[in-house]
C-alpha cells in the first residue's frame, strides 16, 4: 500500500527532513551547483561531486531529493518526494543554467503553500548578481500542484526581480485557479513538446539546438528527457526526446508522434 502524506509527515519533521537532506546532499555556496534553497538560505549541493560528479554544475534531478526521505520501506516516487520535501520543508526548487562566457540564467519554482523566508529571497537575489545572470526565470503552482504562473525577466534589476515574483506569488495566493494541463504550458513548451513529437523519438538532427529554459522546465516536469552524454546545464541543448509522461501530454494536447 503506498505511503500516505499523513505518515510522511510523521516520519519526516521539518527539522529532521532537513538535517538529512543535509547530511544526503551536503551544502554549497555555489550557486551553479544548487538544487534547493532551505529556510535558513543555505543550498542543498546536487552536483554529486562528493559522489565523483562534476563540481559548478547540477548533476542531480531535483527528484532525487527521495534519498533524503524515510518513506519507512512503502517507497516512494520522484515527483512525489520532491512536492512533499518543498512543502515539509519550506525549501524553494531551484537551479541555474548557463556558462560563464554567455551568463547565467536562474529558474525558481514556488508552490502557493510555501512561505519563503527572508533568508531564501536574500539568496536568490545574490546568485542573481554574482552570475549577473540574463534572465531569471520563475513558476509558481497552486495548492493543487497545477503550475499556475510561468514567467520569464530578461536582464533583470535582481532587487526588483524578486519583488515581482513575490507579488505573483501574493496574487496566486488571493486568486487561487485551476488553469488544466495544457494551459500549465507556455506557447514556447509547447512548442518544443510539438516539434520533439513530430521529429521522433530522439532529436538528433545538425543545427536543431535550442535554448534550454523551456527544456529545463519541461525536464523538471517529466515531460523531456537528454539523451546521454547532453551537456543539459551549459545553456543549449541539440539531442533530446519525449518521456512516456511527455509522450501521453503530446497526444492530450493533439500532437502527432512520428514513431506511432
Amino acid at each position: 500500500m503506498p505511503i500516505t502524506e499523513d505518515e510522511l509527515k510523521k516520519l519526516n519533521p521539518k527539522a529532521k527532513l532537513t538535517a538529512q537532506a543535509k547530511k544526503e546532499f551536503g551544502e554549497t555556496f555555489d550557486c551553479r551547483e544548487a538544487g534547493y534553497i532551505l529556510e535558513d538560505g543555505s543550498m542543498l549541493d546536487l552536483s554529486g561531486k562528493k559522489e565523483g560528479g562534476t563540481a559548478h554544475t547540477r548533476s542531480y534531478d531535483h527528484r532525487d531529493i527521495c534519498r533524503a526521505i524515510d518513506h519507512g520501506e512503502k517507497g516512494i516516487g520522484g515527483t512525489e518526494a520532491m512536492i512533499f520535501f518543498e512543502k515539509q520543508a519550506n525549501a524553494l526548487r531551484f537551479g541555474t543554467y548557463g556558462t560563464w562566457e554567455r551568463g547565467h540564467d536562474v529558474i525558481v519554482q514556488i508552490n502557493t503553500d510555501q512561505n519563503p523566508t527572508p533568508a531564501q529571497w536574500n539568496r536568490i537575489k545574490r546568485c542573481c548578481i554574482l552570475h549577473k545572470i540574463e534572465a531569471l526565470n520563475y513558476d509558481v503552482y497552486d495548492d493543487k500542484d497545477n503550475r499556475v504562473v510561468s514567467e520569464t525577466i530578461e536582464n533583470p534589476d535582481c532587487g526588483k526581480a524578486i519583488e515581482t515574483v513575490k507579488k505573483s506569488l501574493d496574487k496566486v495566493r488571493e486568486e487561487p485557479k485551476f488553469r488544466g494541463h495544457e494551459a500549465e504550458f507556455t506557447a514556447e513548451e509547447k512548442g518544443l513538446i510539438e516539434l520533439t513529437a513530430e521529429r521522433g523519438e530522439r532529436l538528433d538532427i545538425p543545427g536543431v539546438c535550442i535554448e534550454n529554459a523551456a527544456f529545463m522546465r519541461l525536464r523538471d516536469e517529466g515531460i523531456v528527457k537528454a539523451s546521454p552524454g547532453e551537456p543539459v546545464e551549459q545553456g543549449r541543448i541539440c539531442h533530446w526526446s519525449l518521456t512516456e509522461e511527455g509522450k501521453s501530454l503530446a497526444k492530450k494536447l493533439g500532437y502527432k508522434i512520428k514513431s506511432e
